[in-house]
């Protein structure tokens, strides 16, 4: 019996080359089809310990990366994946990018990667992945998937930078050499309205606020730092909270982001209420860059993408504390309701 709706992609015509087509990518990167001269390449990048433990193989010599090399140049004529060598503008293999997975009626794929060793901090495979995204929006494909190790920050910092929105998390779904690993899932749609869970609010200064991904780490750090006053938080513990963070359904991290830089964040969580007849979207934390204060509309956007979020998840008003922010709070429609008191647990 056929299937009623699709095929959404023609994969006779997105395959209908000899060959993956060569992409030019930014910083001077060139995406080719793979051959056999790369296999003492690919057997020296399969010997990195990080290769090796996220990618879970290994390559014992040159025959072995031949069939590799093999097997994904095959895809393409399978019609089911395509897969590139990443060379600098020199000539060199600084990494690997591949589109894998394609289903011509759904519209679907995943984008997976890596870099060479000695080509790592250079934004390979962010630059990469958006030349293959590229290609494969050209072609027709609406759904592009990331997935990685939760404890691959590195890729989770690539699936950020390129616009891919964390969907959630895959218990104990790919087996590594040390056991079974949870497993990010990244999404890219056509337009970043579409993103589930990733509200893309563009403020009156250019500031746009998206749903924080465990990458942000790095860049969220000196803001979180800098807000405790009553506490002391460690940048590694902070990383652990933030991955935890914004894989759960109830809570949301936002992340402000203006000229390519992040300056602000906000976190919130539903709280389950009974007087209200509905849960509450308690606001626990909002931070702006100390040189974004009181000028470019950064905690206004913060506040209004998680009205938004609150509205989309049923909850019946949004309410926060504030020592010092109470005018700008007031100035944006919040009234004072009640006194905040708190008491630090024993032991903790």
């Amino acid at each position: 019996m056929p299937i009623l709706p699709g095929p959404t992609v023609d994969l006779a015509a997105l395959f209908s080359a000899p060959a993956p087509p060569v992409l030019r990518a930014r910083g001077g990167l060139r995406l080719r089809p793979w051959t056999p001269d790369d296999a003492p390449a690919v057997r020296a990048v399969y010997a990195d310990p990080d290769v090796r433990r996220w990618h879970a193989r290994t390559v014992e010599d040159d025959d072995e990366a031949r069939e590799l090399v093999a097997g994904w140049t095959g895809e393409w004529g399978a019609r089911t994946g395509a897969h590139w060598a990443v060379d600098d503008d020199g000539g060199a293999l600084v990494g690997r990018v591949t589109l894998v997975d394609v289903d011509g009626r759904d519209g679907t794929a995943e984008i997976g990667y890596w870099t060479a060793p000695d080509a790592r901090g250079r934004g390979v495979a962010t630059a990469a992945v958006e030349a293959v995204v590229g290609w494969a929006k050209a072609g027709g494909l609406r759904r592009l998937e990331i997935e990685h190790a939760v404890g691959n920050v590195a890729s989770c910092r690539v699936a950020a930078r390129s616009g891919f929105a964390l969907e959630g998390v895959e218990r104990a779904s790919a087996l590594h050499e040390d056991g079974f690993h949870d497993m990010h899932v990244h999404v890219l749609f056509p337009r970043p309205d579409e993103r589930p869970g990733s509200p893309a609010a563009l403020g009156s200064a250019g500031v746009v606020v998206r749903s924080a991904q465990c990458g942000d780490a790095a860049a969220l750090w000196p803001l979180v730092d800098g807000f405790a006053s009553t506490a002391t938080p460690t940048r590694a513990g902070f990383a652990t909270a933030l991955a935890a963070t914004v894989i759960r359904p109830d809570a949301r991290v936002l992340v402000a982001e203006a000229g390519g830089a992040v300056v602000g964040y906000l976190l919130a969580q539903l709280q389950p209420t009974f007087f209200a007849d509905a849960p509450v979207a308690w606001v626990q934390e909002v931070v702006v860059a100390a040189d974004r204060r009181g000028t470019g509309g950064v905690g206004r956007a913060l506040v209004r993408a998680v009205e938004a979020w609150a509205a989309e998840c049923g909850a019946a008003y949004v309410s926060l504390a504030s020592r010092r922010a109470g005018d700008f709070y007031r100035a944006i429609g919040y009234d004072a309701s009640a006194t905040f008191y708190k008491r630090a647990v024993e032991g903790a």
